[in-house]
């Protein structure tokens, strides 16, 4: 027991304080962990890394929010119809590139009329959405083996539908 301890006084003080302060650190690690005291900072830092001023004229982002989503419904049961007329909307309001963040991977009703207003506005881009990925060592980029993909319909109306998918 004389070894924990340490064999003389001062080596005895040494150990005692050597676990006095590490004892410290982890309540210190503990309590910074579950309180967080430098997130205001952190958030002061970050804000001002972004300058406030004026959008761009160039971009305007058309969003579903609450209260369409109140009017309307669940985004999986709206018709296409409502999508081919935004899609009109903004290929009337002069809208170089559509870019939709909704991946219409199952039939719907308006699939037709959503195409049609594809094919006319000819600027719309769908994403895809990877679905079984292939491990890479030691990398943070996925691949992936298959893919969700518009129907078919969609696709061949989509902006650049002629691309190949990797």
């Amino acid at each position: 027991m004389r070894w924990v301890i340490g064999r003389s006084r001062r080596e005895s003080r040494l150990r005692r304080a050597s676990l006095l302060a590490i004892g410290a650190g982890l309540l210190f690690v503990a309590w910074a962990i579950l309180f967080d005291p430098l997130k205001s900072l952190q958030n002061v830092i970050a804000d001002a890394l972004f300058v406030e001023g004026p959008g761009s004229n160039n971009i305007a982002i058309v969003a579903i929010d609450d209260d369409v989503l109140d009017r309307y419904g669940r985004l999986g049961e709206w018709p296409r119809s409502l999508h081919a007329t935004a899609v009109q909307n903004l290929h009337d309001a002069g809208a170089r590139v559509i870019v939709y963040d909704v991946l219409f991977a199952d039939e719907g009703e308006g699939d037709e009329a959503l195409a049609q207003a594809m094919l006319a506005a000819d600027n719309v881009v769908f994403p895809v959405a990877g679905t079984t990925s292939t491990p890479t060592q030691g990398s943070s980029i996925y691949l992936y083996e298959s893919f969700a993909l518009p129907v078919d319909i969609l696709r061949r109306a989509a902006h650049l539908s002629d691309m190949p998918i990797w």
